[in-house]
This record gives C-alpha cells, sequence and structure tokens, in this order.
C-alpha cells in the first residue's frame, strides 16, 4: 500500500507539472491544441470498429449484422501552411484490403473533405466515418489559447466521398490536461451531428440512395506539440432513409427501406 499512494502521488504531480509546462507556453491558464503538422510528418494508428446495422427493405424479412474489425492506419501529412493541409490516409484491415484517401483541412485546421484517391471506389469507405478515418477532425478545437472547461461552437463546411455538401455541426469541450503515452496532452470532448445524402452502387447493378443523419459523439486526448491524436474513443448513430434504385436503363419504382446503425470505434496511437 505504501508504494501504490506513492505512485498514485507521483501521477498527481507529473500531471500537475505537465500542466504548469504546458500553460506558459500561451497565456496564462491557456492552451493551443489545434492541428499542426509539419510537411512529412507520419503518424499510425490501431482502431477497433464495431459495427451493427439493421435494413428493413419494404416487402423482406429486416436483417441485421454485428461486425468487429481492426484497423491498420496510417497518415503522412503532404502539405502544410498558411492555406490548409493534406494528409494521406492509408486503412488496412488485411494486406490485401487497402483503401487510401486523402484528408483536407482548411487554414483553422477545420475539416474540408474526405477524397479516395483517382482511381477508387469511392463508396469504398463503407460505413466508416470521419471518427475512424481521421479523428483529430471530429470536432477540432479552434487555433486558439483555450483553457480548461472551454467550450466553442463546430461549423464547418465538408464533403464526403459520393455524398452532396454538407456542414458538421455540434460543440467541443476541453475537459482535461495530462499525459497520454508519455507525451503531454489535452483531451477534449465532441458532440456532432451531420446530414449526410449519399448514393452508393457500381455500373450495370442497382444503386442505394441514402439520407438521414448521424450523430457523434468522441472523446479524443490530442498531442500538445502538434495537435496530433494520441487516443480516442467515438460512438456513431445513424438513422437513413434508403432508396434502392433500379439499374440504369431498367425501369422500375425504387423500393424503399431504412437503414438504423451504430459505429463504436477505440484509436490507439502505434
Amino acid at each position: 500500500m505504501p508504494g501504490r499512494r506513492r505512485r498514485a502521488g507521483l501521477a498527481v504531480v507529473t500531471a500537475s507539472a505537465v500542466a504548469s509546462t504546458t500553460l506558459a507556453a500561451c497565456a496564462p491558464g491557456t492552451v493551443r491544441i489545434a492541428f499542426r503538422p509539419r510537411v512529412g510528418a507520419r503518424y499510425g494508428y490501431q482502431v477497433q470498429v464495431r459495427t451493427r446495422s439493421t435494413l428493413d427493405v419494404d416487402g423482406q424479412a429486416p436483417v441485421s449484422r454485428d461486425v468487429t474489425a481492426t484497423l491498420q492506419v496510417e497518415q503522412r501529412v503532404l502539405t502544410s501552411g498558411d492555406e490548409g493541409s493534406v494528409v494521406e490516409v492509408v486503412l488496412r484491415t488485411t494486406p490485401e484490403d487497402e483503401r487510401t484517401v486523402l484528408v483536407r483541412l482548411d487554414r483553422a485546421a477545420q475539416l474540408v473533405g474526405l477524397e479516395p484517391l483517382s482511381g477508387k471506389d469511392a463508396a469504398a469507405l463503407g460505413d466508416l466515418g470521419v471518427a475512424e478515418v481521421f479523428p483529430a477532425a471530429v470536432g477540432a478545437p479552434p487555433d486558439r489559447p483555450l483553457r480548461p472547461g472551454e467550450r466553442w461552437r463546430v461549423d464547418s463546411p465538408l464533403n464526403l466521398p459520393a455524398s452532396t455538401p454538407s456542414r458538421l455541426v455540434g460543440e467541443g469541450r476541453l475537459t482535461g490536461l495530462g499525459v497520454v503515452s508519455g507525451r503531454k496532452a489535452a483531451t477534449i470532448t465532441t458532440d456532432s451531428s451531420l446530414r449526410v445524402v449519399r448514393r452508393t452502387g457500381s455500373p450495370g447493378k442497382s444503386e442505394a440512395a441514402f439520407e438521414g443523419t448521424q450523430r457523434t459523439s468522441s472523446t479524443a486526448s490530442h498531442n500538445l506539440a502538434d495537435g496530433a491524436i494520441e487516443a480516442a474513443r467515438s460512438t456513431t448513430r445513424a438513422s437513413y432513409a434508403l432508396r434502392l434504385l433500379p439499374p440504369a436503363g431498367l425501369a422500375g419504382d425504387p423500393v424503399r427501406g431504412r437503414l438504423e446503425l451504430e459505429v463504436t470505434s477505440t484509436t490507439k496511437r502505434s
């Protein structure tokens, strides 16, 4: 017990020292945590994703699924400057299953869009959302000094693959300071929503049109040196109205239904 008390006391002292050192870097009592990468910087993550969904199509029995997967995510900063940043993100579930996306951020480190590389299927991300592809962009904190407990509004335009332009809206809050994996970090919580209208399909096959709103709650720890994610967890829930369209060139009425979706993810820096 004495040893345990000493370790607990050391953890408190260490966290206090980190907070004092970090706060001194900005105005007294504040920190700056927006994503500010250097060109060529690389970040690696392991993401555990659980997807639960129910598809209910008119005239058919509902189909439910519950799938868990592990993603290896590699990020490489291609550009970074006054006009914003571009980050290449490679996602792998197996050596044969690899998807590459370009993430674009504006000058305030707010997410602008996700773009599959040329020649890739725009729908290849499947049920993955911003929280799995690039968690630093979910309610990214403003690029200014912030005090613990401070809140901010999230409101930024966003382009997603195979979807019409939308806006990510919500609220973020700086909830704590400390050390994560040996690095000084700040933790933020965010609640956000995103209106999604998208189409998926391939030539000669039926096309599906989705329309609905996805809501995400997330907690993320950001490295105070450059704003990169150290660890994160999130839950996204969505309810979509669904239309299954006949293949191009064929006449017929769309088949209607609903898709209920829940995606939970845990991200750890590797």
